[in-house]
C-alpha cells in the first residue's frame, strides 16, 4: 500500500494515537468490532490512524474515507473549531468523512454500517430513459411515446393527445357520413347478375 495515502505524521501523533486505542469509548469499542478484521464488506479499516496532525476515529485506506465517532467533546466551542481545521485539512487530501454519535452507534448499528458501505461506493450510472420532475413530484418519461407509421397526434385543450389520422378503410369501400354523424358506404351494394333494385319513396333500395 502506498504510504503516502496513508499520511505523513510525526511521533507525537503516533504516541497520541496509541494511547486512544488503548483507552476507547464504549462507541469505539463497539464499532471497533464490527469493523476490524473485514468484517465489514471485506472492507480493510485502521483505528485511531495518525494523519498529519490529526487522528482518524477509523480509517479506510483503500478509499480515503473516515469513519468520525462524535462524543460530547464535540459539543465544545473550541472543539468545534479544531474540528472544522482538522475537516478543512482532510478535505484538502481528498479524503471524505461520514459522522455518526456515540447514541447512533450504540442504538441503531446496524443502520450505522449500512451507511458506512454507502459512502464507499460510488452511485450506479443512469441508463434508463431521461426522467423528469411533474410539478407534484411525479417522475415522468422525457422520452415521447413512439408511434405507428402514419400516425400523428395533436394535443386537446386539456392537453389529452388525440390521433388525427383516420382509421383505414376496408379496401375498395369509400365511407361518407350521414345527416346524423353516422358513417356510410358510399359505394353501392354489389348486386347479383340478373338482380335490379328500385327505390321507394323514402329513397329505400
Amino acid at each position: 500500500m502506498n504510504k503516502l495515502k496513508r499520511g505523513k505524521t510525526n511521533a507525537k501523533t503516533v504516541y497520541q494515537a496509541r494511547e486512544l486505542r488503548r483507552a476507547p469509548t464504549p462507541a469505539e469499542e463497539k464499532l471497533w468490532d464490527a469493523l476490524r478484521n473485514r468484517r465489514l464488506a471485506d472492507l480493510k479499516f485502521r483505528r485511531q490512524h495518525p494523519f498529519g496532525a490529526y487522528i482518524l476515529d477509523f480509517f479506510c485506506v483503500e478509499h480515503q474515507l473516515e469513519v468520525e465517532v462524535d462524543g460530547g467533546i464535540h459539543l465544545d466551542y473550541e472543539q468545534k473549531m479544531h474540528d472544522e481545521r482538522r475537516a478543512e485539512f482532510l478535505q484538502e487530501n481528498n479524503i471524505r468523512i461520514v459522522r455518526f454519535t456515540n447514541e447512533e452507534i450504540m442504538t441503531d448499528l446496524n443502520s450505522v454500517l449500512k451507511k458506512i458501505v454507502q459512502a464507499t461506493r460510488p452511485p450506479s450510472p443512469n441508463v434508463s430513459p431521461a426522467l423528469g420532475e411533474g410539478a407534484g413530484g411525479e417522475v415522468h418519461s422525457a422520452t415521447p411515446p413512439l408511434l405507428m407509421p402514419g400516425l400523428h397526434q395533436e394535443r386537446g385543450l386539456g392537453g389529452e393527445v388525440h390521433s388525427t389520422t383516420p382509421p383505414s378503410p376496408n379496401a375498395g369501400l369509400a365511407l361518407g357520413e350521414g345527416a346524423g354523424g353516422e358513417v356510410q358506404s358510399a359505394t353501392p351494394p354489389l348486386l347479383m347478375p340478373g338482380l335490379h333494385q328500385e327505390r321507394g319513396l323514402g329513397g329505400e333500395a
